[in-house]
């Protein structure tokens, strides 16, 4: 396994043809006119095979809990500034391509 660190908003020839790619809990940082530049570097340049690509939110928070089963304070305080998108981040979100 080979382990890269680039912008991801810039095209990066050392990340074509790899197989997949992870992109983790980072979109959501990544600001709204920079999101086009992204998904080119991605999927117009990297080209990997399958994109395994993540954000936190409130769904998926939910299943870390404690021993009790009630949700864990510090994990949902740690991404309440994510949970809220305003309507055209919202909407960049609902658009973006996604390979099966």
């Amino acid at each position: 396994m080979k382990l890269l660190q680039t912008g991801l908003t810039y095209c990066d020839k050392r990340l074509a043809g790899y197989d997949a790619a992870a992109v983790v809990e980072v979109i959501e940082h990544i600001d709204l006119d920079r999101v086009p530049a992204f998904e080119q570097a991605l999927f117009g340049e990297a080209q990997p095979g399958v994109v395994a690509l993540t954000t936190p939110n409130r769904e998926y928070n939910a299943i870390y809990k404690d021993e009790t089963g009630r949700p864990l304070p510090d994990q949902i305080e740690a991404f309440c500034d994510l949970w809220e998108l305003d309507e055209e981040r919202e909407r960049a979100l609902r658009t973006m391509p996604v390979l099966m």
